[in-house]
């Protein structure tokens, strides 16, 4: 094996010590999919399956997957799973997008900067010929300006390289926002208006400064799966087992304190599926199916906030609340997206 070829394996591999920290993307090998691995036909833009990847709808109609690579493509390529952007019915600007958080980018606004975007993509074109690869900053209100490269897509694996300037942060963006990010995103062009359907299958999708694309960094599932928990986090529950439990910190007020495995990014909204929280009251159990929950919130990089139920009259500091999946699909969901 060459010199060559030994560096380009080093560099690409977190577990052999390599050169790490260059991807800005985060799941660019598409291993986490917290929410599920099938998002179903959805009309409106939002996280369905695949960690940190968001389907912006844009009008169109789209499903996005997890899909596994074949034995044949996993030994040639080196990546296990893909994501599926399933495009049934068209429209222009609808796209696959990730939003990279503007805390992780600083190192890069200087003058005279070149990013470049690698990766592993097959599928069919849009009505127009072509996926845009889109780039640009916001900070949720105002909007920087877009650089779009254009990607022809075919029936066949093809591993892609694009280097441009780094998107401009004008028209008054605000990086310092909570709310900043850079959008990177692969989209149906914006003057194809076509309502054809169209698909994209990407993997190994690595973001990193410089003119010059170098092997996608893998590393440990673990490693993604703590990054991605900082904008979205799920805990989950096998029947009758216990997510928290807590005091009643003043009558009728019962709360459970709730510890995250990395500093959340603002305070998130919660969700509770197929839960309940449970008081001992003088013996006797009382179940609420449809807890209420409620926090403060304006606050940034949360590790740790109590979650506070419906109130019951029957309760008293004595009592002891317990919140608990009641079927095997139980789970709490708590969501600090960009």
């Amino acid at each position: 094996m060459s010199r060559a070829r030994d560096f380009a394996d080093l560099a690409g591999s977190a577990d052999a010590g390599g050169l790490t920290g260059r991807n800005l993307i985060i799941n660019g090998a598409m291993q986490v999919a917290q929410r599920g691995t099938t998002s179903g036909s959805k009309t409106a833009t939002g996280f369905h399956t695949l960690d940190r990847w968001e389907g912006q709808a844009s009008g169109a109609t789209y499903e996005l997957d997890q899909l596994t690579m074949s034995d044949s493509d996993r030994e040639t390529y080196g990546f296990e799973k893909y994501l599926h952007f399933d495009v049934t019915t068209g429209n222009n600007n609808c796209a696959v997008a990730q939003k990279i958080e503007a805390k992780n980018l600083f190192h890069t606004l200087g003058s005279n900067q070149k990013f470049t975007l690698s990766f592993l993509a097959k599928g069919t074109n849009p009505n127009g010929g072509t996926v845009d690869a889109r780039f640009f900053w916001t900070d949720g209100t105002n909007y920087g300006t877009q650089t779009n490269e254009d990607v022809t897509l075919t029936s066949s694996w093809q591993q892609f390289s694009i280097t441009i300037d780094a998107p401009a942060v004008d028209n008054s963006v605000d990086v310092d926002n909570a709310s900043a990010y850079l959008n990177v995103s692969f989209a149906q062009p914006s003057g194809d208006t076509s309502t054809n359907a169209w698909n994209i299958d990407v993997t190994g999708v690595q973001l990193e400064i410089g003119e010059q694309a170098t092997p996608f960094e893998h590393e440990p599932y673990a490693v993604t799966l703590q990054k991605a928990q900082r904008f979205y986090y799920r805990i989950e529950s096998d029947q009758y087992a216990y997510f928290a439990t807590g005091s009643i910190i003043a009558t009728s007020d019962p709360t459970c304190p709730m510890t995250f495995p990395v500093a959340l990014r603002v305070t998130p909204s919660m969700t509770a599926s197929n839960t309940a929280c449970w008081y001992n009251t003088a013996g006797s159990i009382v179940a609420v199916t449809s807890p209420g929950v409620h926090y403060s919130s304006g606050e940034s990089n949360i590790n740790t906030l109590d979650m506070k139920f419906a109130a019951n009259a029957s309760l008293s500091n004595n009592s002891n609340p317990m919140l608990y999946a009641f079927n095997p699909a139980g789970h709490l969901d708590f969501d600090a997206e960009l």
